[in-house]
């Protein structure tokens, strides 16, 4: 199948869809960047606290809220409090929650080293899921990246167009918008309610009307169930949604319609590249599932309380980023100007949007002045060029 990427650099920040032959969202990817810790990463770490009855052990890797190591069987040892040890990241954190490890191979660094601090990086996620299938054309708004892509992975330099960053800035932000909305329609009726919250992800399955009713099994509501099958495999993916989730399905009264549905499901996921376990349908609809958690949801780098019925807020943050990604795409200026809120103004001068700010007053040649306005929301952003 014919597949194009399109790249979207910004100071450490990277962007990336995948769409297919008929431009249909395939996969998509956020890398913050920075040193914070990711899936396959390996640390030496200090254990700061043990919890016995957890058979567990928090160990701070100098990033972000101390890790949870939990001991392999009831024979496993908790390592004493103060101790230095290698440990690889095995879940990645989210919001609240450090990140899960366990034990690395990796020999401890008694070199006399700082501690904690990061050992070994794992797979670079762009470069793994760009390398997961061939690809007809790879568009990079960024001549480094592409060239730092080519040395990574020789398959993708013939793929590789280094284009101008309004060519791809306006299909990237496109996409990513679509992903926030909380609900999807169905191809042939019926839609989804995606509501992610801080213990679980909730989608609900509704028939739109079509004659399939909670208390029935009709034909009706088996065909909305297995197109719903289809699209939640793809939304967890596109969203990057993990961890339990809770299906709400049309009600179906035989077993045999159930396990219909969740044998559909299952064959949607299998070419997941995250683990999921799906578990059997009850019979008033109610299924649940888990998938593995390798990054963090798209909710949570965009908006600042998650989405709600009705999309989410976008957050401070996220709300820089797109000024900057505004400027980006723009013609020349002698003095480019941001009007923004006072949330803005502040993350433009802190962590990774302050990185982007910089990398880009660098490329440009000129500083990016700030102005903030107190009566602005964060959305409410100005781009004034002179």
């Amino acid at each position: 199948m014919s597949v194009s990427a399109f790249l979207s650099v910004l100071g450490p920040e990277r962007r990336c869809v995948l769409l297919d032959a008929e431009g249909r969202l395939q996969d998509v990817l956020i890398d913050p960047g920075g040193e914070g810790p990711r899936l396959g990463d390996v640390f030496l770490g200090r254990v700061t606290a043990r919890d016995p009855g957890l058979q567990a052990a928090f160990v701070d890797l100098g990033a972000g809220l101390p890790a949870l190591l939990q001991t392999e069987g009831k024979a496993g040892r908790l390592p004493p409090e103060g101790a230095s040890l290698a440990v690889r990241v095995t879940r990645a954190p989210s919001p609240g929650k450090g990140p899960r490890v366990k034990r690395s191979a990796e020999p401890p660094a008694d070199d006399g080293g700082k501690v904690p601090r990061l050992l070994a990086r794992g797979e670079d996620p762009l470069l793994a899921l760009l390398l997961r299938q061939p690809l007809d054309a790879l568009l990079c708004d960024d001549a480094e990246t592409a060239r730092q892509l080519s040395a990574a992975a020789p398959a993708l330099a013939s793929a590789l167009e280094v284009v101008p960053a309004p060519a791809i800035s306006a299909d990237v932000e496109e996409a990513l918008d679509d992903l926030l909305a909380p609900e999807v329609v169905l191809p042939g009726g019926g839609s989804l309610l995606i509501e992610p919250t801080r213990t679980l992800v909730a989608i609900d399955v509704n028939s739109a009307g079509h004659g399939a009713t909670r208390g029935g099994g009709s034909r009706r509501a088996l065909e909305v169930n297995r197109a719903a099958a289809g699209e939640i495999a793809r939304q967890l993916r596109l969203r990057s949604l993990s961890g339990l989730i809770v299906v709400d399905f049309l009600a179906l009264k035989t077993p045999k319609d159930r396990d219909t549905v969740r044998d559909a499901l299952v064959a949607a996921l299998s070419g997941d590249p995250e683990p999921t376990c799906v578990f059997r349908m009850s019979p008033s609809g109610l299924l649940e599932m888990t998938r593995r958690r390798s990054r963090s949801a798209l909710h949570e780098f965009l908006t600042s309380a998650g989405p709600l019925v009705g999309g989410g807020v976008l957050s401070s943050h996220a709300c820089a980023m797109a000024a900057l990604r505004a400027l980006q795409a723009s013609g020349p200026a002698a003095r480019p100007r941001l009007l923004v809120s006072p949330g803005v103004a502040a993350a433009l001068d802190e962590g990774s949007a302050a990185a982007a700010r910089q990398w880009l007053e660098a490329r440009r040649g000129l500083a990016v002045a700030i102005e903030i306005d107190a009566g602005r929301h964060d959305e409410a952003w100005e781009l004034l060029l002179s």
